[in-house]
């Protein structure tokens, strides 16, 4: 098929006034217009490794959740698969420093005839922030503190015998960082 073939099909199927051309090429226009403006994207919210924010954002639920589960597939393990029930407590959360930038400005007054020298000092902090994939700002974090472990609480089978008490106690105080008497080990009756 040629130019002249193609228009000549086209001409035959658009309506003779120029007016209703015009109408129907404004209402594809439109159409056109509402179809772009649809997010054909899929908008569920997704935590992405790509992402440095999210990826640093730390959650005490989950780290409680994965810290009582890994201690207690340790212990049930040491013990001989036995069910074993961990509970953790922390002191609070984690602590976050933010990436910060302080301009100083010092103004400095001499008077003469007191022979007096006058300093002021003022510091202005601000933090420096950064956008994620999705436009949202959030301070750039510079150093992660993990929470400090209050207690930790064990129910096992033989945890009154001295020997079982005290290989648990070893495995919680190596595992955590925990004083001995944060650690309480109850046997599982």
């Amino acid at each position: 098929m040629n130019i002249k073939n193609i228009t000549e099909k086209i001409k035959e199927k658009l309506p003779v006034s120029k007016s209703k051309f015009l109408i129907v090429l404004g209402i594809v226009g439109l159409l056109l217009i509402m179809i772009s403006s649809f997010d054909f994207v899929d908008t569920g919210q997704k935590e992405t490794d790509d992402d440095p924010v999210s990826s640093k954002v730390f959650q005490t639920s989950d780290y409680i959740s994965e810290t009582e589960s890994k201690l207690q597939r340790v212990i049930s393990d040491m013990l001989g698969g036995t069910k074993v029930t961990v509970m953790v407590t922390l002191e609070s959360g984690a602590e976050y420093v933010f990436a910060d930038e302080i301009k100083t400005d010092a103004d400095v007054t001499k008077d003469q005839s007191a022979l007096k020298t006058q300093q002021s000092d003022s510091n202005h902090k601000t933090y420096i922030v950064i956008k994620d994939s999705e436009g949202n700002e959030h301070p750039l974090i510079v150093t992660e503190k993990m929470p400090i472990v209050r207690g930790v609480v064990v129910v096992c089978e033989n945890g009154e015998t001295p020997s079982v008490a005290s290989a648990v106690r070893l495995a919680v105080r190596s595992s955590l960082n925990v004083d001995d008497e944060k650690i309480c080990i109850i046997g599982r009756h």
